[in-house]
């Protein structure tokens, strides 16, 4: 198996981390590069925390969550290649799965009520992605 492209979605939380680690161990052994990916979904109600925010920096509130995540990535993943995107994340880290050999991604381990509300990425992901997936419990 080749697994010389290999996607990490990170949403910055300890089971990213743990995400992150294991696909480090998998790239060194494989000979493998690591792309950090962090998916900015825009809210849909954007409370005046948020658009003073914005605002202070004369940003619209889709620019100032891009450059907000793009510095938490940089800071998350140094010494990664890194991508943000916006979107919805099951989306937009199904439409990267293409260009990659594995996803490797943390899973919350939400069960019952919480994962109904919430949903689960990495479900979706090992359900429909186009290549191989690694889930990594916290």
């Amino acid at each position: 198996m080749k697994l010389s492209r290999i996607l990490v979605p990170v949403d910055f939380s300890a089971c990213s981390e743990k995400a992150l680690a294991t696909a480090r161990e998998l790239a060194a052994a494989m000979g493998g590069e690591i792309t950090a990916l962090a998916v900015w979904q825009p809210p849909e109600f954007a409370g005046a925390d948020l658009m003073v925010l914005a605002h202070s920096e004369n940003l619209s509130i889709g620019d100032y969550g891009r450059q907000h995540t793009e510095r938490e990535l940089e800071a998350f993943a140094p010494d990664l290649r890194r991508e943000v995107r916006m979107g919805e994340p099951r989306q937009v880290i199904l439409e990267r799965a293409a260009d990659f050999d594995l996803i490797v991604m943390g899973t919350h381990g939400k069960t019952g009520a919480s994962r109904l509300l919430l949903g689960s990425v990495a479900e979706a992901v090992v359900r429909r992605a186009a290549c191989p997936v690694l889930t990594v419990h916290a």
